[in-house]
């Protein structure tokens, strides 16, 4: 395509098209833009496969879900592409996705919003929304994002409703999608209710599955959190400071900072149900920094029912009691391997935590590289992952 401004409304299915493919052919995703003028969405796609490339999509709106696109049902593919200013009432202010394939590689999403009222449907996600919808049963879905930067999106939710705000960045509610974020960057997204903020990044709906193991992991791989937050100081509920999850999640190499809530929050929010054969799903941290996050007063906590391991973790000057709190005998909370601050205590077991400074460099200016006479050098235990978030071998290692 080439430079210039496009409106919104389109559905190519309707035209017998089965794939299609939209370049903007600068290179510049801002040259070519699909413009939604605050009153509708740019694409409502059903069983088609989409390519767009170096695309901006810019103020879209809808009055369900997917300010700029709602898919179901086919296959599509985001590159050097941008999503802002797009708005949703039930959820996905910028994307909606039912048993739809997605990749998005160097996309970013900012200043998209779920602005939510008295309507009764709960959904979420700022940015964007998977949900079942009209897709089969357990048929897996997977969705990917690649090296995206997402920045000021977020739930509202207007007046005295009482709506909650819940996944700010994303909402999921379908145990047949594998989510998948790899170097990307989380920066001032949030969730703002009067009533009960969940997760200002992800929230996932609890599942009752036949078997846990069946069901997809959502994986968050080298990745960055800094400035998110839960925003309204009158909300009567709130946990889930950046997850919410009633699934699976394993984090890995990641960097966490300067996250907060206005009011006293949870850090880590699991509210799971067993399967059919009585088992949980299980919560993995491992190798990242978690430092000088504010106001979290329980660290962790379990809901129901969800086993949680922290290995190889940095925890260290958060503000707040950091208190671990396991609601249920059939759960656990294990913390071995990590450097934690001496406030971080309740009902967890493990062993070889370290509480000791962890001597980082600079972190007010984000250099969150270790002084050479750091306790964590060397003291985590051997996973097999050998470089850090940079892609830098770690210490020891050729």
């Amino acid at each position: 395509m080439v430079p210039g401004d496009y409106g919104p409304g389109y559905r190519p299915q309707d035209n017998g098209l089965s794939e299609l493919t939209i370049i903007g052919n600068s290179g510049d995703p801002s040259d070519v833009t699909f413009w939604g003028t605050d009153s509708e969405n740019h694409f409502d796609l059903n069983n088609i496969k989409v390519t767009f490339k170096n695309v901006t999509f810019k103020d879209g709106w809808s009055g369900d879900i997917g300010g700029s696109i709602k898919a179901e049902q086919g296959e599509l593919n985001f590159y050097n592409c941008i999503f802002e200013g797009n708005e949703s009432h039930d959820g996905g202010g910028a994307v909606a996705l039912s048993s739809t394939n997605a990749i998005f590689s160097n996309v970013e999403f900012r200043d998209n919003i779920v602005m939510k009222g008295d309507q009764a449907n709960h959904w979420g996600g700022g940015a964007v929304l998977m949900n079942q919808g009209m897709g089969p049963d357990d048929v897996i879905w997977e969705v990917t994002f690649n090296a995206c930067l997402f920045t000021n999106n977020g739930i509202y939710v207007q007046g005295s409703s009482n709506q909650g705000a819940e996944g700010g960045v994303f909402y999921i509610e379908d145990d047949d999608v594998k989510v998948r974020v790899v170097n990307s960057e989380f920066r001032q997204n949030y969730v703002n209710s009067p009533n009960h903020n969940f997760g200002s990044i992800l929230r996932v709906a609890a599942y009752s599955p036949d078997n846990w193991g069946a069901v997809p992991v959502t994986e968050f791989i080298a990745c960055k959190f800094i400035n998110n937050t839960h925003k309204n100081t009158g909300e009567s509920y709130s946990r889930g400071l950046l997850f919410d999850v009633g699934s699976g999640l394993q984090v890995t190499n990641s960097l966490f900072y300067n996250n907060s809530s206005v009011i006293s929050n949870q850090g880590l929010s699991i509210d799971a149900n067993q399967d059919s054969q009585g088992n949980a799903p299980w919560i993995e941290f491992t190798n990242n920094t978690i430092v000088g996050n504010n106001n979290i007063y329980e660290f962790i906590r379990s809901h129901q029912y969800g086993h949680v391991n922290y290995t190889n973790n940095i925890i260290w000057d958060n503000s707040g009691s950091m208190t671990i709190v396991n609601n249920n005998d059939n759960s656990n909370v294990n913390l071995s391997n990590n450097i934690i601050q001496a406030e971080v205590n309740g009902n967890f077991g493990g062993e070889n935590n370290i509480l000791s400074n962890p001597s980082i460099r600079n972190p007010s200016n984000l250099n969150f590289q270790l002084a050479v006479n750091s306790p964590a050098i060397d003291a985590g235990a051997d996973n097999g992952l050998i470089k850090d978030i940079r892609g830098y071998y770690r210490v020891g290692i050729p």
